[in-house]
C-alpha cells in the first residue's frame, strides 16, 4: 500500500516538472495527458479548457480519443459530463457514464468504448480553467487514491496552465486586437475593404467658379437627389418594420433638408463669393458646426458634418455603391454617416468599422436597430487593414485584424452558437410558456426600436412587459410632437391587440441623454433622472401621456410604468397630470 502511495507521489512530481519545463503550451498539455494516462493505467486521458467567455469547453489534448477532434469537439458549460464538472466545479466519478442523465454522445470523438469516467475541475485562484478527465473501457468506479491523485495534480498544474495560456493569448492577440468606443450587433468575419474617398469634408479645398448659376443648379439637384434617396431608405426601413428608426433617421437629416435657410446660405456663398457648390457647402456647414460646438451640442455638430459630407459626396459622385461590392465584406471607413448605414446592402456588407470618433449617435443607434455588427471610434490604421481578414465583435466593441485560425475558430463557434440559439427559438417561438408540472408562465417582450422585427411577433409572446420609449426620443433632433408619438404608440398597441403593452414614460438622465434637453446633475445615477426630469418639465410627460391615451382609446391594452420613482409624492404628481390629460382629451373629443 505504501509503495503504491510512493509511486503516485513520484509520478505526480515527475509530471508536474515535465509540464512546467515544456517548451510551449501545446507541448505542456500533450505531456500532461500522456504522462497522466501512463501513471493511472487508464485507457484514455483528456483535458478540456474553457473559452475566454466562460461559455463552453473545448478538447485541447487527448490520448485515447480521436486526435482529429482536438480543437473541434466542444461542450457548453453544463452540457455533458465534462460540462457538468465545469458547472458544479466538483469531481464526477461514474462507473457507467453512458447511463448518467447528463451524458452526451459526441459521434466524432470516439468515446463509445469508454464506460467509467472521472473528471475533476482545473481551478487557479478561484478561476475555472478547464476539466481533466480519465476514462476506462471497463465498468468500474475509480478509487479514492485515483481521485486524490487527479485533484492534487490539477491543483499543481493549474498555475502553469494559466500562465502558459495567458502568454499564448498575448502572443495571439498582441497588436491585432483593437478596442472601440461603442459597438452594436453581434459578430462578423470577412475581408476588410477600406473606403477612402479622395475628397472629404475635411480635405476639400476652397475653389471658385464663374458659372454661378450652374453651381447653384448642381447644389439644388443634389439636395433633390438626397431627398429622394432618403425617402427611399426611410421607406425601406419602414417596410422592414423599423418605423422608429426610420423616424429618427429622417428627423436627423430630414430637418436639415427642409431647412431653407441652409439652402439660402449656400446660394449666398455661391453668388456673393463665387464658390463652387462643394466649397460653399463646406463654408456654411463649418460655420454651423462652430455654432453647435459653442453650445456644446456635439450630436448636432456631428449631424451637420455628416449632412455636408453626404452632399459633397453626391456632388462629386463618391458614395460607395452596391456595384462596387462583389462579395461579403467588412466596410472600414473614417466616418459613417447614418445615411450610409441606411443604404448598406446587407447581403454584401456584413459589418462596418468607423475609425473617427466624430460619428453621430444616430449612426450608432441606427446600426444597433438594424442589427449590423459595427465598432465605432477604434484606433485603426486604414492603410494597414485593407484586404485583410477582420473580425468585428459588436458585442464587445472590438476589432481583430488577421486573426490566427484558432481565434477565427473561437469566433466561428460563437457565431454557430448564436445561430443554433436562433434556430431553437425559431422552432419553438410559438410554444406557450408551460412548465413540466403544467404551470403557465407569461412570456413578454422587452422592447425598444426593434419591437416590430417580426410580423407575427404578437403571436410569439404574451405582450410587451417593457417598452422603452426614450430610445425613439434619442433618434430625434427635437422633442417629438404628440402626433408623432401617437403614431409610434398606436402602431405598437394595434400590433399587440388584446395583449398587454407596458410603456415606460421617458427615462433619461444618467447614461441616457437627449441633446435637445441637457441635464446637469452631480449625481446622475441616483439623482435627477427618470420621472423627476419629466415632473420638472410637465409638458413633456403630459404630451407623452396624452399620446399614449389617445393611442389606447379604441384598444384598451395599455399599461404605463413610471421610471426611477423615489417617493410617493412623485406618483401623486403624475396621477394629477394623467387626470388632467384625460380631461383635456375628453374636452377635445366633446365627451366632457
Amino acid at each position: 500500500m505504501e509503495d503504491k502511495q510512493n509511486t503516485f507521489l513520484v509520478s505526480l512530481r515527475s509530471i508536474v516538472q515535465d509540464v512546467q519545463s515544456a517548451s510551449s503550451f501545446d507541448k505542456a498539455i500533450s505531456i500532461l495527458v500522456e504522462r497522466l494516462r501512463d501513471a493511472t493505467k487508464v485507457d484514455c486521458c483528456s483535458i478540456y479548457l474553457i473559452n475566454n467567455r466562460k461559455t463552453y469547453l473545448r478538447l485541447e489534448a487527448t490520448v485515447g480519443l480521436q486526435r482529429d477532434s482536438v480543437g473541434k469537439a466542444t461542450l457548453a458549460v453544463g452540457e455533458g459530463l465534462v460540462g457538468l464538472v465545469a458547472l458544479k466545479q466538483e469531481i464526477v466519478n461514474l462507473a457507467d457514464a453512458p447511463s448518467h442523465p447528463n451524458f452526451k454522445y459526441l459521434p466524432d470523438v470516439g468515446e463509445d468504448e469508454f464506460l467509467s469516467f472521472l473528471g475533476v475541475p482545473v481551478i487557479n485562484q478561484g478561476e475555472l480553467l478547464g476539466v481533466l478527465v480519465i476514462q476506462c473501457k471497463e465498468k468500474r468506479l475509480f478509487g479514492e487514491r485515483e481521485e486524490a491523485f487527479l485533484i492534487t495534480l490539477s491543483a499543481q498544474i493549474a498555475s502553469t496552465i494559466s500562465l502558459n495560456r495567458s502568454t499564448k493569448e498575448i502572443d495571439d492577440f498582441n497588436c491585432k486586437r483593437y478596442k472601440g468606443k461603442t459597438g452594436s450587433g453581434s459578430i462578423a468575419i470577412a475581408q476588410a475593404v477600406v473606403w477612402k474617398p479622395p475628397v472629404t469634408f475635411d480635405t476639400i479645398h476652397i475653389m471658385y467658379s464663374d458659372d454661378k448659376e450652374i453651381q447653384s443648379e448642381l447644389f439644388h439637384q443634389t439636395i433633390f437627389q438626397l431627398q429622394t434617396e432618403m425617402d427611399r431608405a426611410a421607406l425601406h426601413l419602414q417596410e422592414s418594420s423599423h418605423e422608429a428608426a426610420a423616424s429618427g433617421y429622417m428627423s436627423s437629416y430630414g430637418s436639415m433638408l427642409d431647412d431653407l435657410s441652409f439652402e439660402d446660405d449656400v446660394d449666398e456663398e455661391i453668388f456673393s463669393n463665387g464658390y463652387v457648390a462643394a466649397s460653399a457647402i463646406k463654408v456654411v456647414a463649418t460655420r454651423r458646426i462652430e455654432e453647435a460646438d459653442k453650445r456644446g451640442d456635439t450630436d448636432k455638430s456631428h449631424d451637420i458634418r455628416d449632412f455636408a459630407s453626404i452632399l459633397i459626396s453626391r456632388l462629386v459622385h463618391l458614395s460607395p455603391t452596391e456595384s462596387d461590392i462583389t462579395s461579403p465584406i467588412v466596410l472600414v471607413v473614417k466616418s459613417m454617416p447614418a445615411a450610409f448605414v441606411a443604404e448598406i446592402p446587407r447581403d454584401k456588407v456584413v459589418g462596418f468599422v468607423c475609425v473617427d470618433n466624430a460619428t453621430s449617435s444616430h449612426t450608432t443607434i441606427l446600426a444597433r436597430d438594424l442589427g449590423i455588427p459595427a465598432v465605432i471610434d477604434v484606433n485603426l490604421d486604414l492603410n494597414e487593414v485593407d484586404g485583410r481578414t477582420i473580425i468585428v465583435d459588436g458585442q464587445n466593441a472590438e476589432v481583430l485584424v488577421d486573426p490566427i485560425s484558432s481565434v477565427v475558430d473561437e469566433y466561428m463557434q460563437l457565431i454557430s452558437q448564436t445561430r443554433q440559439q436562433h434556430e431553437l427559438f425559431e422552432a419553438e417561438k410559438y410554444e406557450k410558456g408551460i412548465t413540466l408540472d403544467g404551470e403557465r408562465i407569461n412570456i413578454q417582450l422587452n422592447a425598444g426600436l426593434n419591437s416590430q422585427d417580426d410580423d407575427d411577433l404578437s403571436e410569439q409572446t404574451d405582450g410587451i412587459g417593457l417598452y422603452r420609449t426614450e430610445i425613439a426620443f434619442m433618434l430625434c433632433q427635437n422633442l417629438p410632437s404628440e402626433e408623432t408619438q401617437l403614431g409610434w404608440y398606436k402602431t405598437l398597441l394595434e400590433r399587440f391587440k388584446d395583449k398587454p403593452v407596458c410603456m415606460r414614460t421617458l427615462d433619461i438622465g444618467g447614461d441616457k441623454g437627449l441633446t435637445y434637453l441637457p441635464i446637469d446633475d452631480q449625481n446622475p445615477a441616483l439623482g435627477f433622472r427618470g420621472i423627476r426630469v419629466c415632473i420638472d418639465q410637465p409638458n413633456i410627460i403630459k404630451t407623452q401621456l396624452k399620446a399614449m391615451l389617445l393611442a389606447n382609446k379604441d384598444l384598451g391594452n395599455l399599461e404605463i410604468m413610471l421610471p426611477m420613482v423615489s417617493r410617493l409624492e412623485e406618483v401623486i404628481i403624475v396621477k394629477r397630470i394623467l387626470n388632467e390629460s384625460i380631461h383635456e382629451i375628453e374636452v377635445d373629443l366633446g365627451c366632457a
